[in-house]
């Protein structure tokens, strides 16, 4: 019974078992959200192909600025799915395993490196979920057929 009080006071042993939890995982945190944004923006894309289907099958002839609202985000779609797959590519390194402190520094360089990674896939996700916001928009407000 001790034990158990033992292992349950928040203590300094509670802290440094957080923290060696929270070292461990994460590249393994980035990763999962980086797949949440490539899942995201899956989602984004059928939203999208919806509006521009539905865009093109309800007016006739598109204006030139209609026609750029629609067809922008695909770009933007590409790159921040682009963005989030290359997150989730593990990170090449090669080290010696007898020197903790090579081995430390390489840890540190790749969860460094995924940071920066899942950062630039989610900027990318905000533009291109933005972009489909205003084709949505844009086709929303756009004139139908002329008569």
């Amino acid at each position: 019974m001790a034990d158990s009080i033992q292992d349950s006071m928040i203590d300094e042993r509670f802290w440094l078992g957080l923290s060696k939890s929270m070292v461990t995982s994460a590249i393994t945190r980035r990763e999962e959200a980086a797949s949440r944004l490539v899942t995201g923006v899956g989602w984004f894309w059928t939203v999208y192909s919806a509006v521009v289907v539905t865009a093109l099958a309800v007016s006739g002839k598109q204006e030139i600025v209609v026609a750029v609202a629609l067809i922008l985000p695909v770009a933007a779609l590409v790159v921040a799915y682009l963005a989030g797959l290359m997150t989730l590519q593990p990170i090449d390194q090669s080290f010696l395993v007898n020197s903790p402190t090579q081995i430390q520094r390489l840890y540190d360089e790749a969860v460094a490196r995924k940071r920066k990674l899942l950062r630039r896939a989610r900027i990318w996700t905000v533009i291109s979920g933005a972009m489909v916001i205003i084709a949505i928009m844009t086709a929303a407000l756009s004139k139908g057929p002329q008569s």
